[in-house]
């Protein structure tokens, strides 16, 4: 026996054959190992830019809800949900239906909505489980800051010019006509064409022969046209514009959800550009809503007296 093993050893024939069974195990081991790692690498990748797209989802989910009016509760409840959905959606492609659900949280400071998404997981190599190894652990952790568009500067631009002292509806229109008929007089003076000279008081100095439904004249005392539509409830198109602004100052108000939120400048443009709110010129925008909103309803046309 002892004389076979020496001959086995001084006997050279086969040795490459012999170097390469003794060596082919780790060398396919190296490469097996280099090829699981890489697919780990990369799924490790993928699974994080998951991540990271759920906290962006997650964040602006919450601060677009907040936007449009919703709770804070509502609001980061909805943000949650898009994380865990939009991160299940692409980690899909790379765990299979083995996902895992992550756990995402959304917090908010003021206007500031921010997400943290984190996730544990595993993958199963290819050539780890010859070396006892079945699933190599995954977890990651990603955060997202969204501000929202939350603080808003809205101008106002309004025409106060006369031409806005028309009766908003066709129906005003009509009665400021059955309120200004053709002037007469009881005696035989004639006017052009055949129309009567007024009498003095009959309607404004200058209006002529026709009826009108402009409310532009200059006296209020209730002899004018102007004071007709004042004293017969006659809404005119200026009076729609001050309601529509001063309205939309209300739903800022109503929908504000920290102070100072919404700032407001009211200008109006009759015979020049005039800023009416803030009343000192010199601030350029004020967040006091209340105030700017009286302001709008208290703006006078240039061809009212004060």
């Amino acid at each position: 026996m002892i004389d076979l093993l020496r001959r086995c050893m001084k006997d050279r024939s086969a040795g490459i054959a012999l170097m390469f069974a003794l060596t082919v195990i780790p060398v396919v081991g190296v490469i097996g190992i280099a090829i699981d790692l890489g697919y780990v690498t990369q799924a490790k990748t993928q699974l994080n830019a998951a991540a990271d797209a759920a906290a962006l989802a997650a964040a602006k989910g919450a601060a677009d809800a907040f936007t449009a009016g919703q709770s804070t509760d509502t609001a980061k409840a909805a943000g949650q949900t898009a994380g865990v959905e939009w991160f299940k959606s692409q980690a899909g492609s790379v765990l299979g239906p083995g996902v895992p659900i992550p756990s995402v949280t959304v917090t908010q400071n003021g206007a500031v909505f921010s997400s943290d998404v984190t996730y544990q997981g595993s993958v199963k190599p290819y050539f780890a489980p010859l070396f006892g190894v079945s699933t190599v652990a995954l977890s990651g952790l990603s955060r997202a800051t969204i501000t929202t568009n939350a603080y808003v500067s809205v101008t106002f631009l309004l025409d106060n010019s006369s031409s806005m002292l028309i009766p908003s509806t066709q129906a005003g229109v009509d009665k400021m006509h059955s309120l200004t008929p053709l002037p007469t007089t009881s005696d035989n003076s004639t006017g052009l064409r055949g129309f009567k000279t007024p009498k003095r008081g009959d309607v404004p100095e200058g209006l002529g022969y026709l009826q009108c439904a402009f409310a532009c004249h200059w006296d209020v005392s209730g002899t004018d046209y102007y004071g007709l539509a004042r004293n017969n409830d006659i809404e005119l198109r200026f009076d729609v514009l001050q309601t529509a602004v001063a309205s939309a100052i209300d739903q800022m108000l109503s929908r504000r959800k920290f102070d100072d939120q919404f700032g407001v400048t009211v200008y109006t443009f009759g015979n020049r550009l005039t800023q009416i709110y803030p009343v000192d010129v010199n601030q350029t925008i004020s967040t006091n809503l209340a105030d700017g909103a009286i302001a709008a309803r208290n703006i006078q046309t240039p061809v009212v007296p004060d």
